[in-house]
């Protein structure tokens, strides 16, 4: 049994609990969910979540769950639930098709972050990859920031100290499609002055890695960071080349 009472309904709005209890279970959502198709494998769909954490709030919270159950989850429940919530891909598939409206997205981001927070955290793989190289680089990818420019920034190109227009190319360019970044930056000179941040302080923005596995406390430690540094710069108007830091 979990040592110390653990607060399953704090941190989520007033919005997300109603919606825990709006899921009719009519699995119109499993017909769209790509990872049905794959796993056909109802006990970790979007209905079997909702209806699993609406069954943990509602043992540790509700007169009926304290006098008909334990009052309590254990952490082997805990363990299989993480399982099933990190099965999903977060593509949000199943809040487009929702019969009543429920914003599955960031209902499982919600959710997700107050598994981080328990005794069972978050899954192995992302605590010793991505979360780990977060923390020691601000990025996902296991390099310093403070070189990376140098990858793809063109030597004919000049930035301004200081303009309304900034370039943020975002760490995956930098690492996976450098030339992206380079022809942005291209594009960018020939219309005129356009400012970036510096290799040191830019900063990945923690989109999807840090919303999809709960670690919101490094998620504002970033996004703080990135407000601060685009004010000092000038920036009025971002021009972005990663879809994750754009979304």
């Amino acid at each position: 049994m979990t040592e110390k009472p653990f607060d399953f309904m704090e941190g989520l709005t007033k919005k997300e609990l109603i919606e825990l209890d709006s899921c009719t279970r009519c699995n119109e959502c499993l017909a769209w969910c790509p990872v049905q198709d794959v796993t056909d494998d109802p006990d970790i769909s979007p209905p079997a979540r909702i209806h699993a954490y609406k069954e943990f709030v509602e043992r540790t919270h509700t007169l009926k769950g304290k006098l008909f159950s334990s009052g309590k989850v254990t952490v082997e429940e805990l363990k299989d639930f993480k399982d099933a919530l990190w099965k999903c891909a977060l593509c949000g598939t199943c809040g487009e098709v929702c019969t009543v409206g429920i914003d599955t997205k960031k209902l499982w981001w919600s959710v997700r972050r107050k598994l981080a927070e328990s005794e069972v955290g978050c899954p192995e793989p992302l605590e010793k990859g991505p979360l780990q190289n977060y923390h020691k680089f601000r990025s996902p990818f296991p390099f310093p920031l403070d070189g990376k420019y140098k990858i793809w920034m063109p030597d004919d190109v000049e930035l301004a100290d200081k303009a309304e227009i900034g370039y943020y190319e975002g760490c995956g360019c930098t690492w996976d499609s450098p030339q992206m970044a380079e022809g942005a930056v291209r594009l960018l000179s020939a219309v005129g002055p356009f400012t970036m941040l510096d290799s040191d302080q830019s900063w990945c923005c923690g989109f999807p890695q840090l919303t999809g596995s709960g670690e919101w406390s490094v998620m504002a430690e970033l996004v703080n960071h990135m407000v601060n540094a685009v004010t000092d710069k000038g920036i009025k108007r971002f021009v972005i080349s990663c879809p994750m830091c754009l979304d």
